[in-house]
């Protein structure tokens, strides 16, 4: 059996959230809450009241897995949509204090510039779902901004049967919250693989560069950037 066949979605048990101590690893606290599944976490930080704040994508149940599943099959009929979330939980006690979803479109794979990793941060990036796309049948066929303080999104769609890696972002400089995004593309009509650079302060423009490369890279997942 693989992997993903030793799970099972049982949401009368609850999601449990388990408070740790970064530096011994020790049990702090230990909370449950509504159900919920979710892959990947955005980032996260402890706020003036000295609250986690969490940034998450969460799925109402775990058709995800099936929809995976069906990904590598090239014949999608399971939907599974998840959405960009903010959880706040009290670490003393591991309580949920708030519980907010901030986008309704289908995304995930969120990410944000290094710089602000376990900080407040303004912006996330995102793979997501084109306009309209039928999320029974396709991937995800574009990447997004959401800028957390207008609560607005800015989205970068590949185009008809193109495919985006998640994004990856590379900063300007060592302080900047701005820099490029970098994506990998498959075109599926033509197939063939190139990469595209965005400015991360206007998705919603043409890429600044776009390189063909020589051979396909079917669409994949997680990466980042490496300077020097």
């Amino acid at each position: 059996a693989s992997f993903s066949d030793a799970m099972q979605w049982k949401p009368s048990l609850g999601t449990q959230i388990l408070i740790f101590d970064r530096q011994t690893l020790s049990l702090v606290s230990q909370g449950e809450t509504a159900p919920w599944f979710q892959w990947h976490y955005g980032n996260g930080y402890v706020n003036d009241q000295g609250n986690i704040v969490v940034e998450i994508v969460r799925y109402p149940d775990f058709k995800t897995n099936q929809n995976l599943k069906e990904v590598a099959t090239g014949n999608i009929k399971t939907p599974a949509k998840g959405t960009l979330w903010e959880i706040q939980v009290n670490p003393l006690t591991g309580k949920v204090i708030k519980s907010e979803e901030l986008l309704d479109i289908g995304c995930d794979f969120p990410i944000v510039c290094p710089h602000r990793v376990s900080d407040d941060w303004r912006y996330t990036y995102l793979s997501v779902h084109r306009n309209n796309a039928d999320l029974s049948q396709e991937i995800f066929g574009a990447i997004a901004c959401f800028d957390r303080k207008l609560g607005t999104i800015t989205m970068a769609d590949m185009g008809e049967h193109c495919y985006p890696s998640e994004p990856i972002f590379v900063p300007r400089s060592p302080s900047a919250e701005t820099g490029w995004i970098i994506t990998v593309v498959y075109d599926g009509y033509y197939h063939h693989s190139e990469v595209r650079i965005y400015n991360s302060e206007s998705l919603n423009l043409d890429p600044l560069c776009r390189l063909k490369l020589p051979k396909v890279i079917p669409p994949s997942f997680h990466g980042t950037w490496k300077n020097k």
